[in-house]
């Protein structure tokens, strides 16, 4: 991997999880995005995730909420036999 693969991989990473992630290079010398970074390996950048990452997914939360509210629920009824699942055919002439 490049060291420019490793920093977008951080930032996607640390975006998508919320998390600060890390481009580093190993001791053998491979770049790499990690959370944690290892005794000696040299870290290259830095990323923290955006300032609104807890906001977004309270927003998320709200709008699986509102949508619940209006779509009712079904009830399922487990114990419907496989002849009672098959769709109805129209009667043939």
């Amino acid at each position: 991997m490049t060291e420019e693969k490793a920093r977008h991989y951080a930032k996607v990473l640390s975006r998508g999880m919320g998390v600060t992630f890390h481009a580093v290079r190993s001791r053998q010398g491979r770049f790499l995005a990690v959370q944690i970074p290892s005794d000696g390996c040299k870290i290259l950048a830095t990323i923290r995730p955006p300032g609104g990452v807890n906001e977004s997914q309270q927003s998320r939360r709200e709008q699986v909420r509102r949508a619940a509210k209006r779509y009712p629920r079904r009830e399922h009824r487990f114990d419907s036999t496989a002849a009672e699942m098959r769709p109805r055919s129209p009667a043939l002439p």
